[in-house]
């Protein structure tokens, strides 16, 4: 072998002497063993083979692999890093062959290195490996099951990007139909590898030893692990010394703000110690004092205060915290010292450390406070046994004093913060009313909800302005009157105590931050009482009152009124002021408190005749536009009214001047109004949504301009320029009109006037007016704004026939006809309103106009008539964006129309309709048109439904939706059958129907609660139609029944009538029904039918439900639940009696009044008349009916036998039950008798169907009878009462037959049967199963039926039980 120094020849390619044992080894063996130390569970990468053929299989490998792979075992990070990403590129960019050298010794780097603790190191792993199943293949195969345990935990990685390139590796390598069986082919070693994670691996091994409790990887497992242990282990506290090992760390974790891990510690806070044995935490007031002043001191951690969402955590934790220790009761004195603690040393201080610190302002500290005041004022305002009202009482009381006296250390000083009195201000708005807070900085995961508090939720605002034209009550004082009594006083003592030392401050020492702060007082506390605080303050007089303000503040008894007049406006006069904003936010507080709008407008009034600067002026219209409130529209238009008045009144100056102010007043008018471009501008500001209602009312055609793909909407908070404008400039119109009639200046001069000012300006102007009104007339649901603007200028004066009264309207029609040809549109429509509304238009232009608009009407009509099926392929295909243009909108509701005109005209295809046509028309539109235009407009409603999920009634996309839902009404159900629609199916959806009608249902179903009517009326006509198909794919069911060939439908009606039962769905129905119906279900519409005497009812008239539909939903809802009623008690007679029997007294007189008085009467005349009027042949029975009486009389007979009975309906039917009477009986024992009485009752009370069902059923039983077919044993019927089949199943002994159905009922209730079975049947106990208990009974039923006595004995107690 030689030396063990010696060198060995260069060039020798000899195995060692361990290589040749290795080789002989194989040799005897006839196999290569495997690689050494390739096992996953060892922590050395060694790379270099170390067995027989290793040699040959490592020069396999590329010499850069070779390299690649034994960086990857080294330990530094960087270079794993790098090596990952060096392999992946190399697998991506060398030959597969070279690749494939790889394999062999992949799985074990990657099931080690997959498991790596850096994070990007994994991502990398999974990257790589993902470019060498791209390169293999196939080829990866035989390594599959060493690697397919850890690329599965690589897919649960905690790192989002190595567990989502983990998946993206498996799905490259395994379609998805292939990845079962991949885990299938693995699931062993699956199963190893996570057997040895769970029992052997340990945190040594897969753990970074590095990391520390700090880190935020390690950090939130740490404190789940630490919950899990508390909650589970019971004496997981025995095993630690807390106040050593435990609390210390705590305290320090808690001091240090979370050590920047607050959002992941602090939330785990609260169940951590709730779970702290009560020994631990003795005495409890100085461990609460230490925990609550460690939060606090951690509050105020560079780090927390840095960060939002930190402070928000540590604030949260603490009010949760200090909510539970509250909620712990103790003895009444520890209690209440505990509640005092927790106020003064701990709520207090620290509200007073947020108020001073401009970084946790804004967070939910205020919040939080409000929410745990109305737990605790819940608390206090129900008396209780144990005094514990009282304690809370005395809670709050501490809470408001000591919060009282910190606010006034804030605000009872000259060089007050302001910052911090702004604070104050949102704190209390805050507390006043919390639901109008914006709670943007508080998670739903931070959130902790005590069990025994009150759970209400309080809703937030939903931020809509609330449309009122007039408001007594302002919303503030509403928010006051949701607050708790326990909160509103104290709330209005602090304000009015801290507003008495502001007006103090400001008065005394002009203190501009305290004015400022009074202001944001008075913006969300403006009540009387607080203006009454501020004017027994003193009131500030150093600028003398005008004599009008002096009347008003000595006849007004409003204290709001009285400041404004006696501090207010003597601040807005104050020439040294440039910043007005917060003087404005107290006018509108005494606003706010002002008893009516007449009582503002007088105010308002008075500002414009005071010398106050047009800033003041200014502010007020701008808070107003930018911050819009209870009455923004109210003071839209009052700033409207006062630039119109000032306006006004400079033009009246100018008028009452001397004569030349003609020119003056002329070039004065001709100088403020807006240019051609301007007006133009103003005009395409206007909302294009007033296209929608005369397009489709057809009062408008538009074939020639294109909309564009967005439609804006009209604004409920600004009222649009071209309003102001038109109303204004009009206003001056009208203004010269008058002064001219009432001046009566020279002839000469008047026409000039005329000339320059009304016929070049005045006809312009008012011709813009009118097109402003014509706009909103032509708006379908007009906002609240352009009423009140409508109101306005009736007030003011400001309309055409006040025009038309002071000048001749001639010019103005002529300007206006000049605009509708010129630009058409609304132009066309305002021109049309003058037309219709004036007497005095020419004969010529009404001339015109008629030709013009039936022409335009005619040739619309005959173009869509040509175009509509050949283009509706287009109109469903086209851009989507183009499906919320009004011109495609129109088209598409047209083009509708027609498709509904020609289905409702060729589907009766009566002889004297088709007569008259062409040859094969009505075929052709049958098979060809109409089935091409449904296959279309069917998925255009899906599609339009899914888009537009929250369409409205009455909107213009729910006019598309109309048209689209009629033309549907007509779909056939081979069409429906045949759909086109994608597939839609549900997880987890059992079901025996075919994909395609699956996939309708599915699709269908959801939209009956879609929020648009007429899709709910057109889905529902749809699966109306498909209803009959669904029975015959039930078929899987009735197998249990055991009879096939009975026919169907009995079975199925006992089937689904089982599932109502069983799913309580009838229940429900029934429950809601009779909360929709009318106490008075009396019918006031027209009726189809000869009036007759009788009253008409929801129950004796049908119920039509149309597309287009215009009756009210008033009366429709409660006509549509009486007929869904009286469907259920014709159909379900035998459930809804049931039902009724089981509900209790008071529901039950109600049902049985309401039903015996509107409801019976109708339906026994119709079970009488169907009776009456059947085509149904008996052979052997005759059936008859007498209406006045509601009886039912049948006559049986066979042979010698001859059977009669009565059948007699109770008044309050179908609740009561059918009463079966004797008549005459020939040839029949008393016995057999009765049974058949008791049969025939229990068929028509116990079964839902009609009289004529149930007697047809009665008669096959007895013909079985007759027919030699002997009862079953176990129920004594023929014909089963449930599934209608015979008895078919014989005992071999005593040779007696019993249904299927009986006899699965007896093997569940075997328990109870075998009491009356003798000993052999308790010997054969053991052969009995639920699986085979209808074997049992049928083959091995003999050996407890020696002979048929014994039998007889066994039905008989059957019988009697």
């Amino acid at each position: 072998m030689g030396g063990k120094n010696k060198q060995r020849t260069k060039g020798n390619v000899r195995p060692s002497s361990s290589g040749r044992a290795a080789e002989l080894l194989a040799k005897e063996r006839g196999t290569v063993p495997g690689f050494i130390g390739f096992g996953t569970s060892q922590s050395d990468l060694g790379y270099v083979p170390a067995v027989q053929g290793a040699e040959e299989i490592d020069s396999l490998v590329d010499a850069d692999f070779r390299m690649v792979l034994r960086k990857l075992s080294k330990r530094d990070i960087i270079t794993k890093l790098k090596a990952m990403q060096e392999f992946g590129t190399m697998c991506k960019e060398r030959e597969a062959e070279v690749v494939k050298g790889v394999l062999p010794y992949w799985p074990r780097i990657y099931c080690k290195i997959s498991l790596d603790h850096d994070r990007r190191v994994r991502e990398a792993t999974q990257q790589s490996f993902e470019q060498l199943i791209l390169k293999v293949k196939k080829h990866l195969a035989p390594y599959l099951k060493s690697i397919m345990g850890y690329w599965l935990i690589a897919q649960c990685d905690t790192y989002s990007p190595a567990a989502s390139a983990a998946k993206e590796a498996f799905e490259k390598a395994f379609p998805s139909s292939k990845q079962p069986e991949a885990l299938a082919f693995c699931k062993d070693e699956i199963l190893n590898v996570l057997q040895d994670h769970l029992l052997k691996e340990t945190p040594d091994t897969l753990s970074d030893p590095h990391i520390d409790d700090s880190d935020a990887v390690v950090c939130p497992a740490l404190w789940e692990a630490v919950l899990c242990a508390i909650a589970t282990i019971e004496d997981c506290w025995s095993h630690v010394n807390a106040r050593k090992g435990v609390l210390p760390k705590l305290w320090t974790v808690l001091r240090e703000g979370g050590r920047g891990l607050a959002t992941v510690i602090y939330p785990n806070i609260l169940p951590f110690i709730s779970k702290v044995p009560p020994g631990i935490t003795e005495p409890r007031l100085e461990y609460f004092r230490t925990f609550f002043s460690s939060i606090i001191q951690g509050l105020s951690n560079e780090r927390a205060l840095a960060s939002p969402s930190e402070s928000s955590a540590i604030i949260t934790a603490f009010m949760e915290c200090l909510r539970f220790v509250v909620l712990q009761k103790t003895g009444e004195d520890e209690w209440r010292q505990m509640h005092q603690m927790l106020i003064y040393e701990q709520l207090i201080p620290l509200t007073d450390a947020v108020l001073q610190e401009p970084r946790l302002q804004h967070g939910p500290l205020f919040y939080q406070i409000a929410e745990t005041l109305s737990s605790w004022e819940a608390k206090a305002e129900v008396s209780s046994d144990d005094n514990t009202n009282e304690v809370y009482q005395k809670l709050l009381s501490n809470f408001w004093d000591r919060l009282l006296k910190m606010c006034i250390l804030h605000v009872d000083k000259l060089e007050a913060d302001e910052k911090t009195l702004f604070a104050i201000s949102d704190m209390l708005e805050v507390l006043q009313n919390p639901k109008t807070v914006t709670k943007l900085s508080i998670r739903k995961s931070l959130k902790v909800k005590f069990s025994d508090e009150d759970e209400s939720e309080r809703n937030m605002e939903s931020g809509k302005m609330t449309e009122v034209r007039s408001s007594t009550d302002s919303e503030i004082q509403a928010d006051l009157q949701y607050s708790s009594i326990l909160r509103k006083e104290p709330l209005e003592n602090l304000v009015c105590n801290l507003s008495e030392l502001s007006i103090v401050y400001v008065n005394e020492q002009k203190s501009e931050q305290h004015l400022k702060f009074l202001s944001a007082l008075l913006n969300n506390f403006s009540s009387n009482r607080v203006f009454q605080v501020l004017l027994e303050q003193g009131t500030n007089t150093s600028c003398p009152l005008a004599e009008s303000q002096e009347d008003i503040k000595v006849n007004n008894e409003n204290p709001s009124v009285q400041f404004l007049y006696m501090n207010l406006i003597t601040w807005l006069k104050e020439d040294w002021r440039t910043d007005m904003h917060f003087l404005v936010d107290i006018l509108y507080s005494v606003l706010n408190c002002c008893n009516s709008n007449d009582e503002r407008k007088i105010i308002l009034d008075d500002l414009t005749k005071m010398d106050l600067k047009w800033i003041v002026f200014l502010q007020i219209i701008q808070k107003d536009l930018i911050v819009p409130d209870l009455f923004a529209a109210f003071f839209v238009f009052l700033s409207l009214q006062v630039l119109i008045s000032a306006v006004s009144d400079l033009l009246s100056t100018l008028l009452e001047a001397d004569i030349e102010s003609g020119c003056l007043v002329g070039a004065y008018v001709e100088h403020v109004m807006p240019n051609r471009t301007e007006w133009e501008k103003l005009r395409e500001a206007l909302s294009a949504e007033w296209m929608h209602k005369p397009l489709l009312e057809g009062r408008l055609s538009m074939n020639c301009e294109h909309l564009g793909s967005c439609v804006k909407l009209c604004g409920t908070t600004k009222l649009p320029g071209h309003l102001c404008t038109s109303a204004l400039l009009s206003k001056m119109v009208l203004l010269i009109l008058e002064n001219d009639m009432v001046k009566g200046n020279e002839e000469a001069e008047r026409k000039k006037m005329d000339n320059i000012t009304v016929n070049f300006v005045g006809f312009f102007l008012v011709a813009e007016l009118l097109y402003s009104l014509q706009w909103i007339e032509e708006l379908e649901n007009p906002p609240y704004l352009l009423l009140e603007y409508l109101h306005m200028l009736e007030e003011m004066g400001i309309t055409y026939e006040k025009f038309s009264a002071l000048s001749n309207t001639t010019n103005l029609q002529q300007t206006i006809f000049d605009r509708s040809e010129e630009h058409g549109r609304l132009w066309s429509l305002t021109l049309a309103k003058v037309i219709h509304g004036e007497n005095a238009v020419s004969c010529e232009m009404k001339k015109l106009f008629k030709t013009s608009e039936g022409y335009l009407n005619t040739v619309a009509y005959d173009l869509l008539s040509k175009i509509c099926i050949a283009n509706i392929d287009d109109t469903t295909s086209e851009n989507h964006s183009l499906y919320h243009v009004p011109l495609v909108q129109i088209f598409a509701c047209v083009s509708c129309d027609l498709a509904s005109a020609l289905s409702a005209y060729f589907e009766p295809a009566a002889p004297k309709t088709t007569e008259n046509l062409p040859v094969n028309l009505v075929s052709e539109w049958k098979e060809f048109f109409s089935e091409g235009i449904h296959n279309l407009l069917l998925p255009l409603l899906v599609k339009i439904t899914g888009e537009t999920k929250t369409a409205a009634e009455g909107s213009f996309q729910n006019s598309v939706l109309t048209s689209l839902g009629e033309a549907l009404t007509y779909i056939s159900r081979d069409q429906l059958l045949n759909h086109k629609l994608p597939a839609k199916f549900v997880a987890g959806q059992k079901t025996n129907l075919p994909d395609n009608l699956q996939t309708l249902l599915n699709t269908l179903s959801p939209l009956l609660l879609f929020r648009a009517r007429s899709v709910q009326i057109s889905v529902y006509h749809m699966l109306y139609k498909l209803m009959p198909e669904l029975p015959k794919f039930d078929d899987e069911d009735l197998k249990s029944y055991g009879d096939e060939e009975e026919e169907l439908a009995l079975y199925l009606r006992v089937l689904y009538s089982q599932y109502l039962r069983r799913t309580k769905s009838l229940n429900r129905l029934l429950y809601h029904l009779f909360r929709l119906m009318p106490e008075n279900p009396v019918f006031s519409g027209v009726t189809s039918e000869v009036p007759n005497k009788d009253t008409k009812t929801f129950f004796t008239e049908e119920l039509h439900l149309d597309v287009k539909g215009t009756g009210a939903l008033s009366s429709q809802i409660p006509h549509l639940a009486c007929s869904v009623y009286h469907i259920t008690l014709k159909d379900l007679p035998a459930m809804v009696r049931l039902w009724w029997n089981s509900c209790e007294k008071r529901v039950f007189n109600v049902v049985d009044k309401f039903t015996s008085k509107y409801v019976s009467s109708v339906l026994s005349s119709q079970e009488i008349s169907s009776v009456q009027t059947s085509t149904q042949l008996f052979n052997g029975m005759t059936v008859k009916a007498r209406s006045a009486a509601r009886e039912v009389i049948a006559t049986y007979s066979v042979d010698d036998i001859f059977i009669e009975l009565i059948i007699q309906l109770p008044s309050n039917y179908p609740l009561g039950s059918i009463t079966v009477e004797s008549g005459k009986r020939v040839g029949v024992a008393v016995q057999q008798w009765r049974n058949w009485m008791l049969q025939l009752s229990t068929y028509l009370t116990h079964q839902n169907g009609s009289i004529m069902e149930g007697l047809s059923l009665w008669k096959n039983n007895v013909d079985k009878r007759f027919e030699g077919i002997e009862d079953c044993m176990i129920c004594f019927s023929v014909i089963h009462g449930s599934n209608y089949s015979l008895p078919k199943k014989a005992c071999r002994t005593c040779k007696k037959k019993f249904h299927s159905a009986c006899l699965m009922k007896m093997d569940k209730n075997f328990q109870s049967v075998q009491r009356c079975l003798e000993k052999e049947v308790d010997s054969a106990k053991d052969l009995f199963s639920e699986a085979s208990g209808e074997r049992y009974w049928v083959n091995n039923l003999a050996s407890g039926c020696h002979n048929k006595e014994q039998m007889e004995k066994i039905s008989a107690a059957k019988k009697e039980e």
